[in-house]
């Protein structure tokens, strides 16, 4: 071999200079020059790969007015409490008068999720229920019942009258006074 082979993993950036120049290299020498080239490549892709502590280079999140208020009680309870479980104040061994605030956190926290899961979900259907559906039986009767001539089963008007919601029948007016003012 030439003296282009001296020193095996010597002298590449003379090696690639050469053939840049047009200069025709040995068969060995070419192929050192690419595996070299070709490891160079893989390191500079590898360390390409790593993110950097500025990277993904996002724009910042806007937050909705929900995420804003719970950031805001997030720094709230930041700033009053060191721990957010009471067991953590016992291994820690101090600061117990915030425990009495710890239970407000959690109390609060319960509550916020209690009412979130389980009682504005229910909303919907206890408005349905209570307001929504006039043909469920006990409802009350929107119009005037109609009255044939000679048909005994009907004797009173609707006014003269009230519904029971707990047990479920009409009765008649409790006092005089309610039987006068229904039968203006």
């Amino acid at each position: 071999m030439g003296e282009l082979a001296k020193g095996y993993n010597t002298d590449l950036n003379r090696l690639a200079d050469l053939r840049a120049a047009g200069t025709i290299l040995e068969s060995v020498d070419e192929q050192r020059l690419r595996d070299h080239q070709l490891r160079r490549l893989r390191r500079l892709w590898l360390k390409d790969q790593c993110l950097t502590a500025r990277e993904p280079l996002l724009p910042p999140k806007k937050l909705n007015w929900f995420q804003r208020l719970a950031q805001k009680e997030e720094a709230f309870w930041s700033r009053k409490l060191k721990f957010r479980q009471i067991i953590q104040y016992m291994y820690h061994g101090k600061d117990f008068q915030q425990i009495p605030l710890v239970f407000l956190y959690q109390v609060q926290r319960n509550m916020r999720t209690y009412a979130g899961y389980f009682v504005l979900p229910m909303l919907p259907f206890l408005y349905y229920f209570k307001y929504g559906n006039p043909d469920v039986p006990g409802c009350v009767i929107s119009g005037a019942p109609r009255v044939f001539p000679g048909e005994e089963s009907i004797r009173v008007r609707q006014g003269d009258v009230k519904f029971n919601y707990k047990t479920g029948t009409w009765t008649r007016a409790e006092s005089e006074d309610e039987w006068k003012t229904l039968l203006k």
